[in-house]
């Protein structure tokens, strides 16, 4: 019986084949995978933040907007903005190192 049982896991583990991913895409295929992966966390983590840095962080990446234009539109001081963004980059960037994303 013990040995009936080893042979059936014997046959069950040849027929399972471990190719690794690389082997089904291509490595630009992959490396697109990855960066929409990572970018999709971003921009899931910037519409988690509060305002204003969401919206700086916004204003800078999807519209590119210059500073002035957005410390204007938020009614901030130009060093205000350069400020929050600095450190909601920071943030961002400490949380994506644990979260494993960098």
């Amino acid at each position: 019986m013990l040995k009936n049982q080893f042979i059936n896991e014997y046959k069950k583990k040849k027929r399972i084949v471990d190719y690794p991913i690389e082997s089904y895409f291509d490595s630009s295929q992959l490396e697109k995978m990855i960066h929409d992966e990572r970018k999709r966390w971003m921009y899931t983590k910037i519409y988690e933040l509060e305002e204003p840095k969401r919206s700086v962080l916004l204003l800078t990446i999807q519209l590119n907007l210059s500073d002035e234009k957005i410390a204007e539109y938020l009614h901030l001081s130009v060093d205000s903005i350069r400020t929050i963004r600095y450190r909601t980059k920071k943030k961002l960037k400490k949380l994506a190192e644990k979260e494993g994303y960098l």
